[in-house]
């Protein structure tokens, strides 16, 4: 399903990273697939795809245990298959199918990077093969812009200023991203400031609904959106949409400091 649609048959909403559905008792969000795969495969939808019959439709199951599952399968309609966490009553289930392993390791690894733990160790986690003892849970908290009391706490008074002590820092060998409100991915818009290294480049954002502003504050920068590269002075701004792909690179001999705003989080 690429869509939500009404008695009509009239599309109401894309199935796509990021949104979110209400249901009894919870609520669905979507993991993947991307805006960008789910463009591709919506094209086709109503005609290549649609009436298409699968490759292993018929097949017997003697026959379908010969195929080599270890080989990754790049094909559009893998690509756009959809995943998903679901809230029901306060209880999480991830459901992934048959969905993109690279968008589910890249999920994983932006959180590991900010909460210093394995892929793997988040991995089992999500799956409920294991539980985080007090530091591991400390660590994913501070990642996730609170803590250990915090999280126990029915509610709480909403942070509204963030001092240097807040801010996470990850510091990687090409540059370094402070996220200097910690705690952004609940709400609309998430900020960062990051640190070019010379000749380094940024993680690849990929295509998201959504918009990005950007302020370089020190050096200077090459904007690449697709087969464009833009460059960008100290002082200077850029105000991008998400509908493709994006990075930062610093093609200078200095330091490259930018602050970076997303929204939706993307970071």
């Amino acid at each position: 399903m690429l869509y939500t649609r009404d008695s009509h048959k009239n599309v109401v909403n894309q199935v796509v990273k990021g949104k979110v559905f209400g249901i009894p008792h919870g609520k669905m969000t979507i993991l993947t697939p991307t805006v960008a795969s789910h463009n591709v495969i919506a094209e086709k939808w109503n005609g290549d795809v649609l009436h298409k019959t699968p490759a292993d439709y018929g097949k017997s199951i003697k026959t379908l245990l010969e195929y080599d599952f270890t080989e990754k399968d790049e094909s559009k309609t893998n690509n756009s298959s959809i995943s998903f966490v679901m809230e029901i009553d306060g209880r999480n289930d991830l459901f992934l199918g048959d969905s993109d392993v690279d968008e589910v390791c890249t999920s994983l690894e932006e959180l590991a990077n900010r909460s210093e733990l394995t892929k793997g160790f988040l991995s089992q986690l999500e799956r409920d093969l294991t539980s985080p003892n007090i530091s591991a849970l400390e660590n994913i908290l501070e990642a996730l812009g609170t803590n250990l009391a915090d999280f126990f706490q029915s509610s709480k008074e909403e942070q509204i200023v963030f001092h240097t002590q807040d801010f996470f820092v990850n510091e990687q060998e090409d540059f370094v991203t402070e996220y200097i409100v910690p705690n952004a991915q609940k709400n609309q818009m998430e900020p960062i400031l990051l640190t070019l290294k010379p000749g380094a480049k940024s993680q690849e954002v990929k295509a998201h609904e959504g918009e990005e502003f950007g302020y370089v504050l020190k050096g200077s920068i090459v904007l690449v959106v697709g087969n464009k590269r833009l460059k960008v002075k100290s002082k200077e701004t850029f105000y991008i949409t998400g509908k493709e792909g994006h990075y930062l690179e610093n093609v200078s001999s200095a330091d490259a400091k930018v602050l970076w705003v997303s929204t939706p989080p993307v970071f």
